[in-house]
């Protein structure tokens, strides 16, 4: 299959401006409502598997994860199974389009309950977390029907 980003210059752009966008969403909004870098994970992951590029991502999750938890390390609860999930279950899918959706909203919806929820200690919103899911699920099917 041939690789998703033709040009890592294209990808890094891409991923920065992602990340500064979850930034200025989370710093003006006050909330963690937009997941950009999951989103262009999920659409790498479904579709490749370059480290290079997953590492980059890898790298901004643990970024912001630092920013908005405390904890760098705490996004590999869900993006590491998310991986291993991608490599197992990509060739069952034929549309990576459907199985990037599917890998976001499983990623999401475990970061609402177990780590928002059990590791945090944050309180659960049923209605913030329907509004996360279908604003990252457009975002993911932007993404990925793009590349």
């Amino acid at each position: 299959m041939a690789p998703v980003f033709r040009n890592s210059f294209v990808f890094a752009m891409l991923a920065l401006v992602l990340f500064f966008t979850d930034l200025y969403a989370y710093f003006f909004i006050g909330s963690y409502l937009l997941t950009g870098i999951l989103a262009l994970y999920a659409t790498t992951v479904a579709r490749q598997f370059s480290p290079v590029p997953i590492i980059y991502l890898l790298a901004f999750s643990t970024l912001e994860s630092f920013f908005f938890y405390g904890y760098a390390a705490l996004q590999f609860i869900i993006t590491i199974p998310a991986l291993v999930i991608a490599m197992r279950l990509r060739t069952a899918f034929y549309n990576p389009t459907v199985f990037s959706s599917f890998l976001i909203l499983s990623m999401l919806l475990v970061q609402s309950t177990i780590i928002e929820t059990y590791l945090l200690n944050m309180p659960f919103s049923p209605a913030f977390t329907i509004s996360k899911l279908c604003i990252n699920l457009i975002l993911t099917i932007m993404i990925s029907l793009k590349y």
